[in-house]
């Protein structure tokens, strides 16, 4: 038997792959903007490694 997706899940893949494939091109900007902000909000934490 073969299985197909229905129209609503090819959006949602489609769309979820959209947000994989930014958060690829993004990762580092991601990485650093949360390294920065908890610089800001919880500098014990940054001081710890993040543990």
């Amino acid at each position: 038997m073969d299985y197909e997706l229905t129209p609503v899940a090819r959006e949602v893949h489609e769309t979820l792959q959209r947000l994989t494939d930014w958060a690829e091109r993004n990762r580092t900007y991601v990485v650093e903007a949360r390294a920065a902000y908890d610089e800001l909000h919880a500098p014990d934490l940054a001081d710890a490694g993040g543990v």
